[in-house]
């Protein structure tokens, strides 16, 4: 996904998950780090989650996208405004100027969840790896 915009199609779905099995792979993660054509990734915290933050606007061309939330589903809590002024110092001089004209991520106070879910392609990729056997591993979908 790079803006939003899937690259990829149930074709593409199909032909990769007939080349993992052809080289035995049984079980993956769909999405795992970054948010991608299937689906919003689980967010890691502190500054590990600053860092991986800024490898999915590198490899996306947008942060993620993150609202506050309750409950048990919430995900790890990413840094708030108060600390925005020197965590985005830092973001600005690991990932440059920014596409688009985006600006860097300033979350209201936490718990947090990646509000980016399931997409019809996660959607077709689930149901094709249950079709055809394969094990999901999901841990790191919010």
């Amino acid at each position: 996904v790079v803006l939003g915009v899937p690259k990829c199609g149930p074709g593409d779905v199909d032909r990769w998950l007939a080349e993992l099995r052809n080289l035995g792979v049984s079980a993956f993660f769909p999405i795992h780090k970054f948010d991608n054509a299937f689906g919003g990734t689980k967010m890691d915290s502190d500054a590990t989650g600053l860092l991986v933050n800024a490898g999915n606007f590198m490899q996306t061309g947008t942060f993620w996208n993150v609202q506050s939330c309750t409950g048990p589903e919430h995900d790890n809590t990413q840094p708030s405004v108060p600390l925005a002024g020197n965590v985005n110092q830092f973001l600005a001089r690991l990932v440059g100027p920014l596409i688009g004209g985006a600006s860097l991520p300033l979350y209201a106070p936490g718990p947090h969840c990646n509000i980016r879910r399931l997409t019809a392609m996660g959607n077709y990729l689930i149901n094709a790896m249950i079709d055809q056997g394969f094990l999901l591993e999901i841990d790191h979908m919010d």
